[in-house]
């Protein structure tokens, strides 16, 4: 399948694009995707704040079909030490974008978390009712709600842990490696999580084959 005969020439627009998850599906886009950043500029993407910016001051956005939507505060630790910001961002920033979406015909695509489930049973369906316990997953899951409720047109991935494999990307088992060469006699783990994991060349990879079949609703992402 060619990719860009397969969406007419349209866009894929990359909110977030350069963080972990989002340089990835840049580069496999390529000419094909509009990426934006916050604090991590890049020759590759251009600034957008959505606290205080509209999708239609971007370049070219109406020639996106979709929109894929990385950005807000992803440490749930961090989410935890500033509930406001976290909210502001993930939340009421996240509701705003869905809302241009919407009025400008692009297709949102929200990057949800396994973290909207306690875990206290594993093995999660799409058709499974979220229980955070963690005020990350809270905020993902009021998204996800917001998102069902006001969208007909939408996908709502829920990413498994993303890991990666080049050096220094910063994800789980890359920043273990690093520990370990830098001499470290101990790596900190927790003993009471599990998590499914996928790789960030997998995710990237069906994220694209879902938009190219302009796929619709809820899925699960992961390698297990």
């Amino acid at each position: 399948m060619d990719l860009q005969s397969s969406i007419t020439n349209r866009k894929v627009l990359i909110l977030g694009a350069s963080g972990f998850i989002g340089q990835q599906i840049l580069d496999d886009w390529g000419e094909l995707a509009i990426g934006t950043h916050f604090s991590k500029p890049s020759p590759r993407t251009v600034y957008f704040d959505v606290l205080s910016m509209d999708l239609s001051s971007i370049e070219g956005v109406s020639g996106c079909s979709h929109a894929v939507i990385l950005f807000g505060e992803t440490n749930p630790d961090r989410c935890f030490k500033d509930p406001a910001h976290a909210r502001a961002l993930n939340v009421e920033g996240t509701a705003r974008v869905i809302d241009q979406c919407r009025n400008l015909g692009i297709t949102p695509v929200f990057a949800s978390s396994e973290a909207v489930f306690s875990g206290s049973r594993g093995l999660y369906e799409e058709t499974d009712v979220p229980d955070p316990i963690l005020f990350y997953g809270e905020l993902k899951a009021k998204i996800e709600s917001y998102l069902l409720r006001t969208c007909e047109s939408f996908l709502l991935l829920r990413f498994a842990r993303v890991v990666g494999v080049r050096d220094n990307d910063r994800s789980l088992f890359t920043s273990w490696l690093k520990q370990i060469e830098s001499g470290h006699d101990q790596i900190i783990c927790a003993r009471d999580q599990w998590m499914s994991i996928i790789s960030i060349m997998d995710l990237s990879n069906l994220l694209k084959l879902l938009i190219l079949a302009k796929s619709n609703g809820m899925f699960h992402l992961s390698d297990g």
